[in-house]
């Protein structure tokens, strides 16, 4: 089974990149806003978000 993680404070993605390619294949990636994460994982036309990490736009109020 491959391992998990927990992304908190992701922001525009860096840190999930970086779990990912340490092994961690499944990922939930959490930021209070996911503007950042829009601009450079989603709308970037060279970017690619495997279908196996997950982002919530969530903080420690909702």
């Amino acid at each position: 089974m491959a391992p998990k993680a927990l992304d908190v404070g992701t922001c525009a993605g860096v840190s999930t990149e970086i779990l990912y390619n340490m092994g961690y294949q499944t990922i939930d990636a959490l930021d209070w806003s996911g503007k950042a994460w829009d601009r450079y994982v989603i709308d970037d036309p060279a970017g690619v978000c495997p279908t196996s990490v997950q982002f919530d736009e969530s903080d420690d109020e909702r």
